[in-house]
């Protein structure tokens, strides 16, 4: 109902909700699978862009089993640290799934600098 009133008053184009995590516990909720189907749904019509945050790790194409909000998003996008040496870490974010187009599912070099977010072709070695 907050999110409703908040939409009619000053309709924004972005939702975050952090964390997806927090949510549930929050939402004792007793069917996880059927309560996240509707949760989806109710964020659909409610019309902005929304990005849920988790951080748990998919487990996407290896054949272990995936979490329900896997199936039910339209897009996903991960974020990760690797290392690119003994010293070095790099942030790397990845599409992994977006529906309805083509995309590069390779890894890409993600940095925040400047008030600015950078996205670039991930390279090996050292940073």
């Amino acid at each position: 109902m907050y999110c409703k009133n908040v939409m009619k008053a000053d309709p924004v184009s972005v939702l975050v909700v952090d964390s997806l995590d927090v949510l549930e516990t929050m939402a004792k909720m007793q069917d996880r699978r059927s309560e996240l189907y509707f949760l989806f749904e109710w964020l659909r019509d409610l019309g902005p862009l929304t990005f849920l945050i988790s951080e748990r790790p998919l487990d996407l194409g290896t054949g272990g089993s995936s979490p329900e909000e896997a199936y039910l998003a339209d897009g996903i996008l991960a974020l990760e640290m690797h290392s690119t040496s003994d010293l070095f870490v790099q942030r790397r974010l990845r599409v992994v799934k977006m529906r309805g187009t083509k995309h590069d599912t390779g890894y890409y070099a993600f940095s925040f600098e400047d008030g600015a977010f950078e996205v670039t072709r991930a390279v090996s070695g050292t940073a």
